[in-house]
């Protein structure tokens, strides 16, 4: 008898257990089911998007969720969002937060009047990952997913010297605030080195001077990136630029040369056909 007692017991608690495990769970979370890519940092990923494949416009609900996956810094919601809508990042804009006494350790400008429409997403990407104190990984895993979603890493935006808002790119950014990881991330996604700010300044101008190495921020982003200087780094592009330059404009020569050279065979062919017909 109280062997088939337990047995009912056991057969109650186990319907119990089924019924709760029936019922609704919560919905996962943006992004926990999608597996994480392989962060290429040395270079944009073979398996990049095309540029043309993200034309979309995003939505104030979009804007609001990645807006809050970048402060997160949840990199897989960010990659869900993107791809799944296929924006156009380079049209997002969001509401820049003013963390210039967090970040620029000084008092913020007072007239920012080209703030008012907000300001690009990549750059609210690199400023949410400036004023983490921590200086998150996965923040700069966020901002190496919106380039490779092909956020334009030129786009103008505005970085603050104390009370002084400066237009500029994040390369000139990035140099001011000493960050050889984000200067290095955003040339080898094709920021421009020679790129002038709106006082006529490249970037290697904003760099600090003397010949320190960046502290380790982060474990994972020095092996990544290694601990070089963000002037090594800049002196570097600017001189792989210089050559690129050159090599074009030494194509370009032999190309004029070839084509000339051509036009005189031409030429001379025809003077010659001519005379034998006049002949």
């Amino acid at each position: 008898m109280n062997k088939i007692f337990f047995i009912v017991i056991g057969l109650v608690l186990s319907a119990q257990t089924s019924l709760l495990s029936m019922q609704e769970s919560p919905a996962a979370p943006l992004g926990a089911n999608r597996p994480i890519k392989r962060v290429h940092f040395d270079a944009p990923a073979a398996d990049r998007p095309a540029k043309d494949a993200f034309t979309r416009d995003a939505t104030p609900e979009n804007i609001a969720f990645i807006t809050q996956a970048i402060d997160d810094g949840n990199h897989q919601a960010v990659d869900e969002i993107i791809d799944s809508n296929k924006f156009d990042l380079n049209t997002i804009r969001i509401a820049h937060k003013i963390r210039s006494a967090k970040e620029y350790k000084c008092v913020a400008p007072a007239n920012l009047p080209s703030l008012d429409i907000g300001e690009p997403i990549l750059w609210y990407a690199v400023h949410s990952y400036l004023s983490d104190d921590i200086k998150s990984f996965d923040k700069i895993v966020v901002i190496h997913h919106l380039l490779h979603y092909h956020a334009n890493p030129d786009q103008e935006g505005y970085f603050f010297q104390c009370d002084k808002a400066i237009k500029g790119r994040l390369l000139h950014l990035c140099a001011y605030r000493n960050n050889a990881a984000l200067t290095k991330l955003l040339l080898n996604y094709g920021a421009n080195p020679t790129s002038l700010d709106q006082f006529g300044k490249q970037p290697l101008e904003y760099a600090p001077k003397d010949t320190l190495k960046d502290a380790p921020e982060n474990a994972r982003v020095t092996r990544s990136f290694g601990v070089e200087t963000v002037a090594t780094i800049l002196v570097a592009a600017l001189a792989k630029f210089a050559a690129k330059a050159a090599e074009k404009a030494v194509v370009h020569v032999v190309k004029d040369e070839a084509k000339k050279a051509a036009k005189a065979v031409a030429d001379k062919a025809e003077r010659s056909c001519s005379r034998s017909c006049c002949g």
